[in-house]
């Protein structure tokens, strides 16, 4: 998923109907289509800027847990990726969606935690591993390992 890059482009980008459609007519969340770019389009620039320094925060977090493969290394990564989730998980549409709040917070110290899930990320030819890249590269805002 990436759900900070979409909501990024989508306040970035005159047409938030594409990116926003899928969420505001899943069952989970039942807002017009048209108040969730107003709600979203009038959002703070200081609350897109402060997103932006965060998320540039969790990416090194995110890369030097592979090579580092500790549990700290796992909890430093999850306490920036929480920062960025705190200011995400309360904008308008994400804040309406009824998502793993548990999970999500504690995604990194889980995957550390489930060894054959972690051996997996570290295996650079591995779908782990792919899934993880695409994660980090979808929550700074670039194209997935797949799109380069």
């Amino acid at each position: 998923m990436c759900w900070i890059s979409d909501t990024l482009l989508l306040i970035r980008s005159s047409d938030c109907k594409l990116i926003l459609r899928s969420l505001c007519q899943s069952t989970c969340f039942q807002n017009p289509i048209g108040q969730c770019c107003v709600d979203i389009a009038n959002m703070d620039e200081e609350v897109l800027d402060e997103i932006d320094r965060r998320v540039e925060e969790f990416i090194p977090a995110a890369r030097a847990l592979l090579p580092e493969k500790t549990n700290s290394a796992a909890v430093f990564a999850q306490k920036k990726l929480n920062a960025v989730w705190d200011i995400v998980f309360t904008m308008p549409v994400y804040r309406d969606l009824n998502m793993d709040l548990e999970l999500s917070y504690h995604l990194l110290e889980r995957l550390y935690e489930q060894k054959d899930k972690w051996t997996q990320v570290q295996d650079v030819h591995s779908d782990g591993h792919e899934i993880y890249e695409r994660m980090a590269e979808n929550i700074q805002g670039g194209d997935s390992p797949e799109e380069k």
